[in-house]
């Protein structure tokens, strides 16, 4: 028996909205570029498990999550200005809360397929953490590691400006 659109879509993505397959990103490239930095370490006379992580953590391009993004086709929405980006989110909380919430969505499971995790969001509504990740998190510097050599996890409480639990998102999200 052939399962209907419905039926498929149900099972497919969870009560929140989480589910849709990983995109890949092509790795080669990064994954080259990672490679030719760790065998120059190498020949140096350093043991490859500490060259890499040498390269990993110290000598890796710098970029943000936000450009990372780009490679899994997730551009930022918001404008410029944070007051901007405020009013701009709570009125897509009060006149679109499905676009807001597929727009997160869309940033949350991109973040996944860039092996890259958020932790601790339910004290965020949609719209405070579509803020909160275009307008800081997502532009803090990090090293340019390929997805799939290590997963990063970002603590949303450090962010945190209060304790109220506001939804139940977390246990829904994409996990490693």
């Amino acid at each position: 028996m052939v399962a209907s659109k419905e039926q498929m879509v149900s099972t497919q993505f969870n009560q929140y909205g989480f589910g849709r397959e990983r995109k890949r990103v092509d790795r080669e490239k990064l994954l080259f570029a990672r490679r030719e930095g760790i065998a120059q370490l190498v020949q140096t006379g350093i043991p490859e498990m500490a060259a890499t992580l040498k390269w990993d953590f110290e000598m890796a391009p710098i970029t943000t999550d936000a450009e990372k993004l780009k490679l899994v086709c997730v551009h930022d929405i918001l404008p410029e200005s944070m007051s901007e980006a405020e009013a701009y989110a709570a009125s897509l909380a009060q006149n679109n809360a499905l676009g807001l919430r597929a727009c997160l969505i869309d940033t949350i499971e991109g973040l996944a397929d860039l092996g890259t995790f958020l932790i601790n969001t339910d004290s965020y509504s949609d719209a405070e953490l579509m803020v909160k990740l275009w307008k800081q998190v997502l532009r803090d510097a990090v090293r340019d590691i390929p997805p799939g050599c290590c997963a990063e996890f970002i603590d949303m409480d450090q962010h945190r400006t209060r304790d109220a639990k506001v939804v139940d998102r977390d246990r829904w999200m994409p996990k490693p």
